[in-house]
């Protein structure tokens, strides 16, 4: 990553992906200084848009995630990522019901699993038991055929009280070797599990994969 950068110093995509490289790692103003540049190296990229609310979010700074967040979506609409992020950061600051209409307008415009994850947690969060396991009852159904993040399925279950699944799911993240278990180190959504020696094992093994 590190050669990338020193080929093309003026690459939006090259500083985007160092930035979540170095947020994975635990090395957030080193991440933010790199999506600032980023996003003033391509200002319309959905993805480091997206990708500015999500450090913030890491940092535990939500009122800065949540900014970022609404002034991305506010440009464009369909950026489902950047609603991905504000609702996740609306969530944690105990704006549930902005969160959970946040996160029905990312789902419709992704249609994804991954969102719909997230907005059973929201549910579950919220108190809305009912619609959280109607959605983990959907997610069940998906993933019989069609891939989804098994950290995610495990997160919702975290959300509902049942830690003992959720560290199954999230083990089957890591088995799978799935791409979304890279945040597992500064995810705030699995704070509640990070004094569990079964997720330090977890996640000892998943940040022993990551290179600069």
């Amino acid at each position: 990553m590190k050669l990338a950068l020193s080929l093309d110093q003026n690459s939006s995509e090259g500083h985007d992906k160092y930035a979540l490289l170095l947020s994975s790692l635990g090395e957030s103003d080193a991440a933010l200084k790199e999506i600032n540049k980023a996003i003033s190296l391509d200002p319309f990229s959905q993805e480091t848009q997206s990708n500015v609310a999500w450090i913030h979010f890491v940092r535990r700074d939500y009122a800065g995630a949540i900014e970022a967040g609404e002034h991305f979506a506010s440009i464009d609409s369909t950026n489902w990522a950047a609603l991905w992020t504000l609702g996740m950061s609306l969530q944690k600051s105990g704006h549930y019901g902005r969160a959970i209409a946040v996160l029905r307008r990312s789902e419709k415009v992704s249609q994804s699993p991954l969102v719909l994850a997230t907005l059973g947690s929201a549910y579950a969060a919220a108190g809305q038991t009912a619609k959280a396991r109607a959605v983990l009852s959907q997610l069940l159904e998906i993933q019989k055929h069609e891939f989804v993040c098994p950290y995610e399925t495990g997160i919702l279950y975290l959300e509902l009280g049942n830690k003992d699944e959720a560290l199954k799911w999230i083990e089957k993240g890591y088995e799978t070797r799935s791409i979304c278990m890279e945040v597992i180190k500064v995810d705030p959504r699995v704070d509640a599990l990070r004094n569990d020696l079964r997720f330090q094992r977890i996640q000892a093994l998943v940040m022993g994969s990551l290179r600069i």
